[in-house]
């Protein structure tokens, strides 16, 4: 689905998308509210009618203004007139339609349903460009894309939450403050749990001051705690989106396996025990490729799809400390806690506990309690968001 929706939105561009969304739904709403009136209500016909394009019309004028085409009305009086504007533009549309069908079907004798169907393609895109250059105006923004790092340790991790020091809250309240006190939502290609750490975490956010890339880069810095740091920015099409468009993400996990070191305990995660790091290779190798990870991840009602694509994994020692591992994981998507129950199982298979092939039978029960204990968050770093 997520790649028919990125080929329309290509063809056809997300704006005129969201129209033809928004219309479908119109015509919906149309639909239900004359069937509420003229079978449940009983009332007649034409007042049926009547109320059910009053109500689709008001429908389709906050639907467009909000979500389509983002205009902004300061007073009342010109949310007024743009109303009106739309309701005009609509009443001519339809008598376009009226007055098209009479002399092509009735009139030169066209095939009825092919004139109507054209007719009513030729009446969609004289309200579209009737909307879009006439009556609705557009709120101004630049959309810009971050690259940026954070130490986790001190934040409840990157979700804004009530009462919490969270990643995205410090970035918005420095945008704010760049942007005139105007709330500045930013969005990241994805979030990351209280500990986690980012080397080049990605994401988008709308201004409505205009301001250069290095001018805002040295801005928001200026104004972040020492625990977050923007390495670039850069202007986008409106359409992109750091989360939509994001085809893989790369995670990284450090491991200690020498003597406790209290100095990287909140970036490496301090086991100081030896690891079987034959049969911890042989492990990794049974993640990679596309299964069904329900196993390594925690139970959500709102995931329908559990079927994600590890492209490849890696060991790595340090070269300067062979006690310290890193293993990498690049795949198409990854879901909450997964890479850290995918460390915690490797750890067990490291262990001699359990054996690299039984990978595959827990794979098969999709079952998050054959899958072991949960890494700690502090060895986790987000290390590349691919576009």
């Amino acid at each position: 689905m997520r790649k028919i929706y990125e080929l329309i939105i290509k063809l056809i561009g997300r704006e005129m998308f969201m129209y033809l969304v928004f219309g479908v739904l119109t015509t919906l709403v149309n639909f239900i509210v004359y069937y509420i009136c003229n079978i449940i209500l009983t009332m007649s016909a034409g007042l049926s009618t009547t109320i059910a394009y009053i109500i689709s019309i008001i429908f389709a004028y906050i639907t467009n203004k909000i979500w389509v085409f983002n205009s902004v009305t300061n007073t009342k009086k010109e949310t007024f007139n743009e109303f009106i504007k739309f309701i005009s533009a609509r009443i001519f549309t339809y008598f376009v339609d009226l007055v098209l069908i009479i002399i092509l079907v009735d009139k030169m004798h066209f095939n009825s349903l092919l004139m109507k169907i054209l007719v009513n393609i030729l009446v969609i895109i004289l309200n579209y460009i009737a909307s879009k250059l006439v009556i609705f105006k557009k709120r101004w923004h630049m959309r810009y894309f971050m690259t940026f790092s954070y130490d986790g340790s001190n934040f409840a991790g990157y979700q804004k939450q009530v009462k919490e020091r969270t990643v995205q809250k410090v970035l918005e309240d420095a945008l704010k403050e760049i942007n005139g006190g105007k709330l500045v939502s930013v969005s990241a290609s994805g979030r990351t749990d209280a500990g986690v750490h980012a080397l080049n975490q990605k994401a988008h956010f709308d201004m409505d001051k205009k301001i250069t890339p290095e001018k805002l880069l040295k801005g928001i810095n200026s104004l972040l705690p020492e625990d977050v740091y923007v390495k670039k920015i850069e202007t986008v099409s409106d359409d992109f989106h750091a989360r939509y468009n994001a085809i893989g993400k790369e995670y990284i996990y450090k491991i200690n396996m020498g003597e406790y070191n209290p100095i990287e305990r909140n970036y490496c995660y301090q086991y100081c025990k030896k690891l079987d790091l034959a049969a911890l290779e042989r492990g990794l190798k049974y993640l990679e490729g596309t299964h069904n990870f329900k196993s390594f991840t925690k139970a959500n009602d709102e995931i329908t799809d559990y079927v994600r694509k590890i492209s490849g994994t890696a060991l790595v020692r340090d070269s300067k400390d062979l006690n310290m591992i890193t293993l990498s994981f690049v795949g198409t998507g990854f879901m909450r806690y997964m890479v850290r129950n995918m460390v915690g199982l490797l750890i067990e298979i490291g262990e001699g506990k359990r054996k690299p092939e039984d990978i595959i039978e827990i794979l098969k029960h999709e079952d998050r309690t054959f899958a072991g204990i949960t890494a700690p968050a502090c060895g986790l770093y987000l290390k590349n968001v691919f576009y």
